[in-house]
């Protein structure tokens, strides 16, 4: 089991309408710096332009090229990506949280009990709008996993994270953890990419719309910047309750 999260306040940001390629580079920077004691932990929120990533393992698939080459001509250019996991459309409506922090186990590094703890955080966020979320599959929905956030038996985010150790045992590692939220996205879009890929790259997956859900679907009491907003500063009070959620950088580009 966990035994402590690094408890330094965590850096802020958050950047919309981003370059993917900008983003992952980042995270991978904080994760580094933070494993080598140069930067303290961080929280922040992206969205980005049209775009989809990939892991390492599916950009070996065969037909790659010709899917990704596909992809782009539809304005949906593909990314690889650290975690693992299968395709991930990104874009208006999808919300990026990427967390990095130093963690102590118990005993050693655990990958259930580091996404038990990472999930945890984030039903804390949901039920901020009357939401009882669940962790789990969904059958249907793309990258699925064991460790989405569920809501009426549909994907409201999906979950993926990276360990590096920083001692030898691995009972002290840093941990990049990152959740993709489904806010206000045409659902329907976004199955068309995955489907596409996983056609072009001759994989059988098929994903359906009815397995997604969004936030703003299941909360309907504001308009959808309202929705991400709200969100943010749900999600921001969940990973650190004492920083004010109003004083965190934004950027726009």
């Amino acid at each position: 089991m966990i035994a402590s999260p690094d408890l330094h306040p965590p850096a802020f940001s958050a950047s919309y309408h981003a370059d993917p390629l900008i983003e992952l580079k980042q995270d991978d920077e904080n994760l580094s710096s933070l494993r080598a004691g140069y930067n303290v932990p961080s929280l922040r929120f992206w969205m980005t332009v049209p775009s989809a990533v990939v892991s390492k393992s599916e950009s070996e698939l065969p037909h790659f090229e010709k899917a990704a080459s596909a992809l782009k001509t539809k304005g949906w250019p593909i990314h690889v990506r650290s975690t693992g996991g299968t395709i991930c459309p990104l874009g208006p409506g999808v919300l990026n949280l990427s967390y990095v922090n130093r963690f102590k186990f118990a005993d050693r590094f655990s990958a259930a009990a580091s996404y038990t703890w990472f999930c945890n955080k984030l039903l804390q966020s949901v039920s901020h709008f009357g939401v009882a979320g669940t962790v789990g599959s969904v059958p249907g929905s793309y990258c699925n996993g064991g460790y989405n956030i569920v809501v009426s038996g549909k994907k409201l985010m999906g979950t993926s994270q990276r360990c590096v150790p920083i001692s030898r045992d691995y009972q002290e590692v840093a941990l990049l953890m990152h959740a993709t939220i489904l806010v206000s996205a045409d659902k329907e879009r976004l199955c068309n990419i995955v489907n596409s890929f996983n056609a072009l790259t001759e994989q059988e997956a098929v994903v359906a719309e009815n397995a997604l859900v969004t936030l703003s679907e299941v909360y309907s009491w504001g308009g959808k910047e309202q929705v991400k907003e709200m969100l943010i500063d749900a999600l921001v009070e969940a990973f650190h309750p004492s920083v004010n959620t109003w004083e965190y950088p934004v950027s726009n580009c």
